[in-house]
């Protein structure tokens, strides 16, 4: 098998470009994720003497925090895979399945977010439909273009062995 690089893939810029704006926010989301779990128990410790309600806090913080740590290590991962091999459009089927597993596992996250606006809507906590929008927009841009990147790379791939 050849493991030439190819010089110039077809979706060597939507890889790479997609890959960096997942590393980023991955990294962003996992850092905002811990600083405010450490931010809310810090305050429950400090406002709540039950310890039955801040057991519950603490269980329930780390719940959101593990499911929001999960999209955002696989952006990371998958960002960074996107990175190394966007010029290398043998591996692009290694990047089309980071992708689509990412894909589908962002889009369930956001299903939740979905699901949390609807209910806030429900309750009274009016948080704005444009908030859900943007999120699942930035949650769902990236790995659609990482996807469309690894396609097209892998495209390229299968005609360049074509021609030989």
């Amino acid at each position: 098998m050849d493991t030439k690089i190819e010089p110039n893939p077809t979706g060597k810029s939507f890889l790479r470009v997609a890959g960096i704006i997942m590393t980023a926010f991955g990294g962003l989301t996992i850092f905002a994720a811990v600083l405010y779990f450490i931010i809310g128990l810090l305050a429950v410790g400090a406002f709540v003497e039950d310890i039955a309600v801040t057991s519950i806090f603490f269980v329930g913080g780390g719940v959101v925090l593990l499911y929001l740590l999960s999209g955002s290590i696989l952006s990371l991962i998958a960002g960074i895979i996107g990175i190394v091999n966007a010029g290398k459009a043998q591996h692009s089927t290694k990047c089309l399945v980071w992708g689509i597993i990412t894909l589908a596992f962002l889009a369930i996250e956001s299903f939740g977010i979905f699901l949390i606006v609807i209910m806030s809507d429900k309750t009274g906590a009016d948080l704005p439909m444009w908030s859900l929008f943007f999120s699942n927009f930035f949650c769902l841009g990236a790995p659609v273009l990482y996807v469309i990147g690894a396609v097209l790379n892998k495209k390229s791939y299968n005609q360049r062995i074509q021609a030989q």
